[in-house]
């Protein structure tokens, strides 16, 4: 289980991401959204392990 974990996390994290980028006309907002996304994994890993 512990294994599974960490891809359906990442799996519901960058759906909204990819349907997101979809909707927008442009590929630099996804790109920009993935790096926000990297920038705050770390915030998001902390507050799920506490």
């Amino acid at each position: 289980m512990k294994i599974h974990l960490p891809f359906h996390i990442l799996f519901l994290v960058f759906l909204p991401i990819l349907t997101e980028a979809q909707n927008s006309s442009g590929i630099r907002n996804s790109i920009d959204s993935i790096f926000q996304f990297q920038q705050r994994l770390p915030l998001q890993a902390v507050t799920l392990l506490n």
